[in-house]
């Protein structure tokens, strides 16, 4: 029994990469020779969202500047590009 994608609790609902996860683990832990072969390729494959996760977190708790510029600046984004707003919530 393993866990993947959502199930693993390690991405944020906001990254919305829990599908996506949970498939690319399926397939890895089918070809993975055992499952500490594949414990390490899912920590290889999800660190770049896993960083998205933090960062996006701290964006939206946090006030102090930089985190306040930085999502005034993605509310800015969303709200006068409809093609980057679509881009990036998909």
């Amino acid at each position: 029994i393993a866990l993947i994608g959502d199930a693993v609790g390690f991405q944020h609902p906001l990254t919305a990469v829990g599908m996506t996860h949970a498939f690319v683990d399926a397939f890895t832990l089918v070809k993975s020779e055992s499952f500490d072969a594949f414990e390490r390729k899912r920590k290889e494959n999800t660190k770049v969202s896993e960083l998205l996760t933090g960062v996006l977190y701290e964006v939206f708790k946090e006030n102090s500047p930089s985190a306040v510029a930085i999502r005034q600046g993605v509310y800015r984004m969303w709200r006068t590009s409809s093609k980057e707003c679509t881009r990036t919530m998909r």
